[in-house]
């Protein structure tokens, strides 16, 4: 039997930690240095879902194309996930995750989409509070993760293939809704990055 095949594509805002969120879940490398993109490059991973079946994941940077608006549709047309990377220090780039998000409804209504709040090793710093009821109104999953900790960085892709996968079979199952309020628990009681 043949491998199953997902397109994902990370879409934010310049320099909240898209190529370090891939470079983290693929190489488990962090660069505090991290120059900006200015490729777009795929990264090939392997995850097996919740049943059992594995699925190759192409995780695609659209690598500084963000600042080239018209050309950053034609790389999640046809994705079958979408991870919108925000950075929970900064409230321009959580407003511009809610701009990707109209666009990918737009463009790709059927794509699976979660949110991704990085950088959440700077907690102290975070914005994150002053939109979390307008990001809970879009019904999407929210994860917080941390590029430079490694923190909830291989949980996101999981949840977005399982999510991805069982909405293409069909099935009612939605693995992601008992981590996520599992999540938000643990993150009420002693942070996300500790």
């Amino acid at each position: 039997q043949s491998l199953v095949s997902y397109k994902f594509v990370l879409l934010g805002q310049s320099g909240v930690g898209k190529t370090c969120f891939i470079k983290r879940y693929v190489l488990n490398d962090f660069e505090d240095t991290q120059q900006a993109s200015l490729t777009a490059a795929y990264f090939q991973s392997t995850v097996q879902t919740t049943d059992k079946t594995n699925i190759s994941v192409k995780l695609w940077d659209t690598a500084g194309q963000e600042r080239f608006s018209a050309l950053t549709p034609m790389y999640y047309r046809d994705a079958d996930g979408i991870i919108i990377v925000f950075d929970i220090t900064e409230s321009q780039s959580i407003e511009k995750a809610m701009e990707y998000l109209e666009k990918v409804q737009y463009t790709n209504p059927k794509a699976t989409t979660i949110f991704v709040a990085n950088k959440c090793d700077l907690e102290k710093q975070s914005v994150l509070g002053g939109f979390e009821a307008k990001l809970a109104l879009t019904g999407l999953p929210l994860i917080r993760t941390s590029a430079k900790t490694g923190e909830g960085i291989a949980e996101a892709v999981e949840n977005l293939v399982n999510l991805t996968y069982f909405s293409k079979k069909g099935s009612v199952q939605k693995p992601i809704s008992s981590i996520k309020i599992v999540k938000q628990n643990a993150q009420n009681e002693k942070g996300c990055c500790q």
